[in-house]
């Protein structure tokens, strides 16, 4: 059987399609990825500007036929925070309804947290013990700990990459009292979540499901995507404290020409994506975890 994801998200439309056999994991076979940027696409009164809209059908339509081209026999279309929060949601909706022939359903934030939670438990097992998973997106993030085969804590914040850069980084490169201003905010945000982590005690395993993740662990020499899912890749809170200093003093463009750095959108997604990854490791700490894991686990679209 050949399914497909469509995850329709802040930066891009992602196809991911998998070969799924009786008793296997389900392992990717084809990516298609098409820019929506819809980071950058939002008005003062939330909702997604004409051409923001224009740029999610292109996407969505190109991702379709993608999928129809590769045999795809069954097809889960979904939308995140960027869609789902946008104050003209149901135009956009009905938008790709009409062009695509689909109708993507949106996750709320507690179901996108559990369904991160459920894949990356299915792929460690049940001899992992205890996990915290972290998710950066676009729009949101996920924190999820758990042990069993349903999440003790699943939480979503609004502190995704764009959405943050949007409301506290405009600068490129970013100025002091911004970069300030922004971990203010995140520190507040998390502080009650990092509390309730902190007094759960330490996970096992903790463990990063984004591109977030996965670009800062290559910054630090993690193995690159080419190398399969199945190379163990991490980086530690020691990595993140040596790399934000560094990141934060470039432009968007030269940090885009960093190992691991290409992004859609250079100028905020990246310089964002650093910021946050503060607030992160601090989160990861309050659990006295020193290194986060990050591994492409098949069936968790957005890595």
């Amino acid at each position: 059987m050949l399914p497909g994801v469509l995850d329709i998200g802040s930066d891009s439309a992602q196809l991911q399609v998998f070969e799924a056999r009786p008793g296997a994991p389900p392992l990717p076979t084809h990516a298609v990825k098409e820019p929506t940027l819809l980071g950058e696409a939002f008005g003062p009164d939330g909702a997604v500007d004409p051409a923001g809209v224009d740029r999610v059908a292109e996407a969505v339509n190109h991702a379709m036929d993608a999928a129809r081209r590769l045999g795809v026999q069954q097809l889960y279309v979904f939308t995140t925070s960027a869609v789902r929060d946008a104050a003209n949601r149901d135009l956009i909706l009905d938008r790709l309804e009409a062009g695509a022939g689909v109708r993507p359903q949106y996750l709320s934030g507690e179901d996108e947290a559990r369904l991160i939670y459920l894949a990356v438990h299915q792929w460690y097992g049940w001899s992992a013990g205890r996990l915290l998973i972290l998710d950066i997106g676009g729009g949101s993030m996920e924190i999820v700990l758990g042990r069993d085969a349903e999440p003790e804590l699943a939480v979503s914040l609004p502190l995704g990459a764009g959405r943050l850069t949007r409301l506290f980084l405009p600068d490129d490169p970013p100025g002091r009292d911004q970069l300030a201003a922004l971990r203010r905010h995140v520190n507040a945000t998390l502080r009650e979540v990092a509390d309730r982590l902190l007094w759960e005690g330490v996970p096992e395993r903790a463990i990063g499901t984004s591109k977030t993740f996965r670009q800062l662990a290559r910054l630090s020499g993690a193995p690159a995507q080419r190398k399969g899912p199945f190379v163990r890749r991490s980086v530690t809170a020691r990595d993140l404290e040596a790399w934000i200093p560094r990141l934060a003093a470039l432009r968007a463009r030269d940090r885009a020409k960093l190992q691991g750095g290409r992004c859609e959108r250079e100028s905020s997604c990246t310089t964002c994506r650093r910021s946050t990854s503060r607030s992160i490791s601090r989160c990861a700490r309050s659990t006295a975890r020193p290194t986060a894991r990050t591994r492409r686990a098949a069936g968790t679209s957005r890595w």
